[in-house]
């Protein structure tokens, strides 16, 4: 059985993945290969069905520099 993630956007979330990345962390971290992301990049995954990875990592990254 396929599990549901939700993939609906924040209030504050630009739809344009790449874009809020590059705004608020940097190409650096976007091109960087990431352990979260399985070696992978965030560029490598951005327009996969894979995204959604990057977005849930994003957001944390976010929350804790909230926090």
């Amino acid at each position: 059985m396929a599990t549901f993630r939700d993939r609906s956007l924040l209030p504050d979330e630009d739809p344009d993945l790449r874009r809020e990345i590059l705004r608020t962390i940097g190409e650096e971290w976007l091109n960087a290969k990431n352990l979260w992301l399985e070696g992978r990049s965030p560029n490598d995954l951005i327009g996969t069905r894979d995204e959604f990875q990057v977005r849930d990592l994003f957001r944390s990254i976010k929350a804790a520099a909230l926090s």
